[in-house]
């Protein structure tokens, strides 16, 4: 369970990144 909480939690951070870059990818 924890792994896949800390997976979740970097997915969340990369988008975050993502989106903050404009350059969003599903």
């Amino acid at each position: 369970m924890g792994s896949m909480y800390f997976y979740l939690q970097r997915l969340a951070q990369h988008s975050m990144r993502v989106e903050a870059s404009g350059c969003r990818v599903g």
